[in-house]
């Protein structure tokens, strides 16, 4: 849990808010454009209708 004020504060916390954690996924090296698939490519239904 983050118990520092300051760093509550920071990320805009109220008083009767907590973290009990989070993650740090760091700084890109490089702008990159990742493509957004179509649903169709790896949903597919199952089950009977």
């Amino acid at each position: 849990m983050a118990f520092n004020s300051q760093v509550m504060s920071r990320l805009g916390l109220e008083a009767d808010e907590q973290i009990i954690g989070f993650i740090y996924l760091g700084k890109a090296r490089k702008h990159r454009v990742v493509p957004c698939p179509q649903p169709g490519e790896f949903v597919q239904k199952w089950g009977r209708r």
